[in-house]
Order: C-alpha cells, then structure tokens, then sequence
C-alpha cells in the first residue's frame, strides 16, 4: 500500500553522563544503514499489531486483512468502507510512531469475480487522494483488478528479452564456452522471468 517513512525525529548526544541539547534528524537512517531495516521493521511491526484485525483466518472470513513485507504494505477489503476503516486506523497508528503514509506511492485498486468490472474512483481517506489504479505491483508481481495472470507473464517474458538482448554480444561471443554462456542464461535471465513464479 504505502511506503512509509520517518519524520520528525530528535536526538541528543551522550558523553559519559552529560547530555547535549535536542537537535533535529532531517536525513533520517539511510538505506544502506546497517540498523535501518531492523528498526523500521520494528516500528512497522508495532503499526501493524496496532490495528484492530482479527489475526486468524483469510480475507474470506473476515472483512479486512493486512499483508507487509519490509515497507511494502498491502490493504485488502471485503468492500471500500472495511478497506478505507484499516486505512484509517493504520495511518492513525503510523502517526503514534511517527511514521506517514505516502500519497504518491499509495494506491487503490477494486475487483469484483463477476463480469463487469467496477467504475474505478479514487478512496479519499481525509485529506489523501489515493489513486484508482487498474493494476499495480507488489513484490515483483503485477496484480491487476481482473485477476488474469496472463499479463504478469508476457511482463516477464518482456524483462527476459530485455535481459538477453543486453546480453547478446556475449551469448554470440566464440570467447566464452557454452557452459559459461548456460551459467549466465541460468543465473541472470531465468531467475528475471521465474521470479516469485512458486508462490
């Protein structure tokens, strides 16, 4: 759903037992900061125990679900107001922490098993305008409202191309032997159209 993010943060110094006054974090942890995912997967970890769903069972007995992995976050609804309310709460309960959902990277998607396909709005969840969107990707995947896979794989035959014709002058190269040339096909360009394809 959301990609969220650090703000307003204070910190002091401490030198044996004296402390320095509060200065402001502006840049927040860096990415490649060793204690920066472990700390953010904390926080997001409480956010999400915060809000009040039920932990058992599926979207098929119960109304709302939540599904995070790192700082990817994805909202399911039965319907648009059990989906808005968990928005709600999280985004009340990411504020405790000092956390913010980000609007641009937020967006909502509706899909219906019958044949016709929802008018598409975007959700407004106080003052956010969350984009209506007929397909998106979380973890590599494309989803899309119709639910149809076929999609996701001519996306992923698109990215293998892509990868083998970058690749060419290697493959055609009379330099490299043919178990070299296997081991590369094996390593760079299935594991781009095979990606995630067991789950």
């Amino acid at each position: 759903m959301a990609m969220l993010t650090v703000q307003g943060t204070e910190s002091v110094v401490r030198i044996d037992r004296i402390l320095s006054h509060k200065f402001g974090i502006s840049s927040g942890l860096t990415q490649g900061d060793l204690l920066s995912p472990l700390l953010f997967n904390f926080a997001l970890e409480a956010v999400v125990r915060g809000v009040s769903i039920r932990s058992g069972g599926t979207i098929y007995n119960r109304s709302a679900q939540i599904l995070a992995y790192a700082d990817d976050v994805v909202l399911i609804g039965r319907n648009h107001n059990s989906a808005k309310q968990v928005c709600i709460e999280l985004m009340a309960e990411a504020e405790r922490f000092g956390l913010h959902v980000n609007e641009n990277k937020t967006k909502y998607m509706v899909t219906t098993a019958k044949n016709h396909s929802p008018i598409m709005q975007n959700m407004v969840v106080g003052e956010m305008n969350f984009e209506a969107v007929e397909s998106f990707k979380y973890l590599g995947t494309l989803i899309n409202r119709d639910n149809v896979v076929s999609a996701e794989i001519e996306h992923r035959i698109s990215q293998g191309n892509k990868d083998f014709f970058a690749l060419l002058r290697l493959f055609k190269s009379r330099s490299l032997s043919r178990n070299t040339k296997l081991k590369i096909y094996k390593t760079v360009i299935r594991p781009v159209i095979l990606y995630g394809c067991e789950a």
